[in-house]
C-alpha cells in the first residue's frame, strides 16, 4: 500500500484494511505545542487536557449528551483553555493545584 501525505492506513483485528485521510494538523500539533479540538467529545478532552498539564478534573455533574468541543489553542495556560472553552459551553470552572473540578 502506498500512502500519500495526509493519508493513513487502518488495519482492523480481523485483517481487513482501509484508507483514509487525517488532519496532519490535529494529529501532530502536540510537537508545535497546540492542542485542537474539531468536535471532540468532553471526556475525549478531558483525557488530552490531564496528559497535557498533567492535572485531574472531577466533574461535579454530567456534561448535555452530544456535547462536542471545538477549539485551538496555541502555547496556552490550562486556565486560558479553560475559560475558552468556557465561553462556548457554559462550563464553569476552579483550579485547585494538580485538581480541576468543572460544572456544566
Amino acid at each position: 500500500m502506498l500512502l500519500e501525505s495526509g493519508e493513513s492506513l487502518q488495519v482492523r483485528p480481523e485483517g481487513t484494511w482501509s484508507k483514509g485521510t487525517f488532519n496532519k494538523e490535529e494529529v501532530i500539533g502536540w510537537t508545535k505545542k497546540t492542542i485542537i479540538f474539531n468536535k471532540t467529545s468532553v471526556p475525549e478532552a478531558i483525557r488530552i487536557l490531564e496528559n497535557w498539564y498533567g492535572v485531574t478534573f472531577n466533574l461535579e455533574n454530567k456534561p448535555h449528551p452530544g456535547l462536542l468541543l471545538s477549539g485551538r489553542f496555541e502555547n496556552e495556560t490550562l486556565q486560558n483553555v479553560l475559560e475558552g472553552l468556557s465561553y462556548t459551553t457554559k462550563l464553569k470552572f476552579e483550579i485547585r493545584d494538580e485538581v480541576i473540578n468543572i460544572k456544566f
